[in-house]
């Protein structure tokens, strides 16, 4: 009797051991899903980051290149804008040399307007002459250097009263221009390349009083 109970306990105790043997091999297939799942979600979670961080590294390089050629746009300007200064410099550095010449630029052509009046009433005109023809010669070579160096002459009589470039000392009427017309110059001016260093003297035209007067008339 007491084999037979031992054997029978011994196969309740086969029983249970395989029942346990059943339940543990659900619980380890989840568990395998879970880590699977969670090893998969590291994953992505790690994907996700290294993107991140991936575009914040590209946005400071597109940044770091923008700064660049900003910096580069800058200079190149900078380089450009000093080249100008220098050439205007350049330009306009024999301003005041220029400007002391040209009252001897005045008197040589009165000089030369002098000696033609002495040709004209004077008997002896071949020595007039001579001297006139020297002094012209030296305005000749005086102005040659000057207009190699960018000065030029403002043209005044006949023209339109500009005061940026004529200076006017009076108005008188004209038959000959109309009214605002430069009609006598009483000095030259001058120009160094585009910028005026001497105003023209002048007389500007107030029209003709008798015109106005018969159109009034009528």
């Amino acid at each position: 009797m007491e084999e037979k109970k031992t054997e029978n306990n011994t196969d309740l105790e086969t029983d249970v051991e395989i029942d346990e043997e059943n339940i543990e091999k659900p619980k380890t297939q989840q568990t395998a899903k879970e880590s699977l799942e969670t090893e998969k979600e590291e994953v992505e979670e790690e994907v996700i980051s290294e993107k991140e961080e991936l575009e914040k590294l590209q946005a400071e390089v597109e940044a770091a290149r923008d700064r660049m050629l900003r910096t580069a746009a800058e200079f190149e300007n900078y380089k450009k804008r000093a080249e100008r200064e220098k050439n205007e410099f350049m330009k306009y550095i024999a301003t005041e040399f220029v400007t002391d010449l040209l009252p001897i630029m005045d008197n040589l052509e009165r000089a030369i307007d002098s000696t033609d009046q002495e040709v004209n009433k004077n008997a002896n005109a071949q020595s007039f002459e001579s001297f006139r023809e020297g002094v012209k010669l030296i305005y000749k070579q005086l102005q040659d250097v000057l207009t190699r160096r960018g000065v030029t002459q403002i043209e005044a009589v006949g023209k339109p009263f500009d005061p940026n470039v004529h200076e006017a000392i009076m108005q008188t009427p004209s038959d000959k221009y109309p009214e605002n017309i430069v009609a006598e110059e009483f000095q030259k001016g001058y120009m160094l390349h585009e910028r005026v260093i001497k105003a023209s003297v002048v007389s500007v035209s107030a029209g003709n009083p008798r015109s106005e007067g018969g159109e009034e008339n009528e």
